[in-house]
């Protein structure tokens, strides 16, 4: 029986979202980080970059473990930046973000991919989405792992993911919703 799962990455900030999911749930798990190095792979989808970095990582440590992998879409580019999100961001930076999407549509949704291998031959995935709109400022300061917080407005807010703090992000994050989804599923499992 799983008892001790390992979170594979070097985000303390995503491990303690993911342990208050577990908490919520009345999950009997603990969360171990670790930060592994893994080949990140230029591949065209979230899930598909979760499932190669959880392979990885499950033939390194050879026990239970799970990745998540998020990227944020803009409506006004098909499937961009998504899984490439991150280096989007450290070669454009805001100016660029902004720049993009002058005068196109704002829609933006985040998504979230956890990839869970509890052996050799399994793997699961669960996904998060959040939509909203993207600012033309930036707003609130973000963690610097996670810069699109400051330019991103879920729906029915007013204030980006950074002004809404902590406390009301993990409560309705794309990464919350995938969270949600693995834990159901390990209570389940489990059993």
């Amino acid at each position: 029986m799983i008892r001790k799962i390992i979170f594979v990455t070097s985000n303390a900030d995503k491990v303690a979202e993911v342990n208050k999911v577990f908490d919520d749930f009345n999950l009997d798990i603990n969360v171990e980080q670790k930060g592994l190095d893994i080949i990140e792979p230029d591949l065209d989808s979230l899930e598909d970059i979760a499932v190669s970095k959880v392979t990885q990582a499950f033939k390194l440590l050879k026990k239970p473990c799970f990745v998540e992998d998020s990227g944020i879409f803009f409506k006004a580019y098909k499937n961009f930046p998504g899984p490439i999100s991150s280096r989007v961001f450290k070669s454009i930076g805001y100016e660029g973000i902004f720049n993009l999407l002058r005068g196109k549509n704002k829609d933006a949704f985040f998504e979230a991919v956890i990839a869970f291998k509890p052996n050799k031959e399994k793997h699961f995935t669960f996904k998060g989405k959040v939509f909203g709109k993207i600012t033309t400022q930036i707003k609130g300061k973000a963690p610097i792992k996670m810069p699109y917080d400051s330019v991103f407005v879920p729906f029915r807010y007013k204030k980006t993911f950074a002004e809404l703090g902590k406390g009301i992000k993990n409560k309705r994050s794309h990464r919350r919703k995938a969270a949600e989804k693995f834990a159901k599923f390990l209570k389940r499992y489990l059993k």
